[in-house]
């Protein structure tokens, strides 16, 4: 980054940096099929053989010559033979051996597959090589973009193209060879790769901006024109789908000094790790525009060696892709792994920040920028101040403490002893259920899947908490909506079993919440507000993985809310029925 950084400021001094942005090129791979013409050489002994031959001297005569075993000179003759070259029948060269002995060459007619690549925004054409996969594009969350040209349009694909792509490869394989095209047969489409570029949105005195492409700290000028057709064409550029949602609910930094810092600035740059800062300190917000890969984790792990304290909070109230929960995770494992590594988390937004030896720092007020485009209106804007006179780093990362939380179950023998007496509670109150309403709330009075719980382990881990709130959940919440649906209520979980039992409504809800938090990649804005309530109020707003025993006190804060929940229903039940 730091080298296109620089190539920028070199190249459009009087330019506002607005944005840099990785992002993968399409490489359209193909394979063509033709029909060449192969002339070369044959390998020495033959070559030898066939001259000599051509003087009329036996192969005894041959072997003497060339001191070389008579039988490789008789197999040489016969190699001849094949390649049409000698008749052993009359002992004379054809014609095509009186031809090669006036060349020196021999043609062969090949069928040759060659691999080319086709730029999928310029269309310019070459011998193919290696790039991104769309695999390994995933895997490291770079933004692909959309080709301009169709991928299966092979006009553009013609014979003098190919012809010099022919020439490249025959020189490469064998500087003996030479060849000439005769016909392309077919062309063959393969997976689409990618070549990483960094786009640049840059603007100028009077506010106009405008989008170059750099290949590292050169300007790739051709590509200037092709984003203006990607743009009129309906291609994203700029996609992120988290950052209007940050926006609208971020917390806003107050009582703070702070000091305009007129560049763009990588807050999350792992060049700190390699100089002389004793500690580091990050708010990292968790949005797209925040990307933390594998040489950052790295240097990270290198800097935790050399003994010096990181703090890293994380802000936000989901992971906003696979990738970036993965490269938390593998944070959360170093923390883990090196004491002098502490980790927090809060489900509210708030901007990034980098405090650098407890007195000095950075904060990246992040926007969005308008951009004069159809269909890429806006961009990602970093607004970066310096921090000065700070009082704490707990205040200026928000890191306050704050209530304290439940004890979580201590031994599997207590959490057994928890689940037999929400089985037999539950069962009990579906009997007063079924005697006051006509209906209870179990399968026919059995806690399904009751023999599963038998088997219950302590939510220590992710796996463990996530099985825990599925099987409940099934035994619980989706049995009652089925009942629901079996007398044909709609939403009955949420309407009539809520206005009926309001309280066991509300522990159950818990339960739905985290499990589908846990099964489902993203929750609905309801089911998030929600989480994010009972997050406040079970882990002080933070996400489990981050807490000591997280997983285990929501395990426990769940089983006991739905315990009392059920108690405090039952006992409502027999105030009505003595009424």
């Amino acid at each position: 980054m730091k080298l296109v950084l620089d190539a920028v400021k070199s190249d459009f001094p009087d330019y506002r940096i607005i944005n840099i942005k990785e992002v993968g090129f399409p490489i359209l791979k193909k394979t063509v099929i033709c029909l060449a013409t192969l002339y070369k050489g044959l390998p020495v002994v033959m070559d030898f053989t066939l001259k000599l031959l051509n003087q009329s001297y036996d192969t005894k005569q041959i072997s003497e010559m060339l001191s070389i075993d008579e039988e490789l000179i008789k197999n040489a003759v016969f190699d001849l033979e094949l390649n049409n070259m000698y008749d052993l029948k009359t002992q004379k060269l054809t014609d095509d051996g009186r031809k090669y002995i006036s060349n020196n060459k021999y043609e062969q007619l090949h069928r040759v597959e060659l691999p080319i690549s086709v730029d999928g925004f310029t269309g310019f054409i070459k011998k193919s090589r290696s790039y991104i996969t769309n695999k390994n594009a995933k895997s490291i969350n770079l933004n692909t973009l959309e080709p301009i040209i169709d991928k299966k349009n092979n006009s553009i694909i013609h014979g003098q193209i190919i012809k010099k792509i022919l020439e490249e490869y025959i020189k490469e394989s064998n500087s003996e060879y030479e060849g000439q095209l005769v016909e392309m047969v077919s062309v063959n489409e393969k997976p689409t790769e990618y070549k990483k570029y960094y786009i640049v949105v840059i603007e100028d005195l009077d506010s106009n901006s405008r989008l170059v492409v750099y290949d590292r700290n050169t300007k790739v000028n051709y590509f200037d024109s092709e984003l203006i057709n990607a743009d009129e064409i309906g291609i994203k550029i700029f996609s992120d789908n988290t950052i209007n949602s940050f926006i609208e609910n971020v917390n806003d930094m107050e009582n703070k000094e702070l000091e305009p810092y007129d560049e763009i600035y990588n807050i999350l740059d792992y060049d700190y790790y390699n100089r002389d800062f004793s500690s580091v300190y990050f708010s990292i917000p968790m949005i797209e525009a925040y990307e933390l890969n594998e040489v950052w984790i790295n240097n990270l792990e290198r800097y935790l060696k050399r003994k010096r304290n990181v703090m890293i909070k994380f802000t936000g109230s989901c992971y906003p892709t696979t990738n970036i929960k993965n490269k938390i995770f593998k944070i959360i494992e170093l923390s883990n792994k090196y004491n002098n590594l502490k980790l927090h988390h809060n489900i509210d937004y708030e901007y990034a920040i980098v405090i650098l030896n407890n007195n000095f720092g950075y904060i990246d007020r992040i926007a969005k920028y308008d951009l004069n485009f159809r269909n890429n209106p806006t961009c990602v804007s970093h607004n970066i101040f310096k921090l000065n006179n700070f009082k704490t780093i707990e205040e200026t990362l928000g890191l306050e403490t704050g209530n304290e939380l439940i004890k979580p179950l201590n031994n599997l023998n207590e959490l057994k002893g928890l689940i037999k007496n929400i089985v037999d509670a539950a069962k009990s109150l579906d009997s007063e259920m079924e005697d006051y309403y006509g209906m209870g709330w179990l399968d026919n009075g059995q806690f399904l899947n009751e023999y599963n719980f038998e088997n219950i382990k302590l939510a220590n881990n992710e796996k463990s908490y996530s099985n825990f709130s599925k099987d409940l959940n099934a035994s619980m919440v989706e049995l009652i909506d089925r009942r629901g649906k079996e007398l044909g209520i709609i939403q009955y979980f949420h309407r009539d079993f809520k206005n009926n039992f309001p309280k066991l409504q509300y522990a159950l809800d818990r339960l739905r919440v985290y499990r589908n938090s846990m099964q489902h990649n993203n929750l609905d804005s309801q089911n998030l507000n929600r989480y994010i309530n009972y997050l406040k109020s079970d882990l002080n707003g933070s996400f489990p993985e981050f807490c000591a025993n997280g997983y285990l006190i929501l395990q426990t804060v769940i089983l006991k809310e739905i315990f009392d929940a059920i108690i405090e229903t039952s006992k409502d039940l027999r105030m009505v029925s003595n009424t």
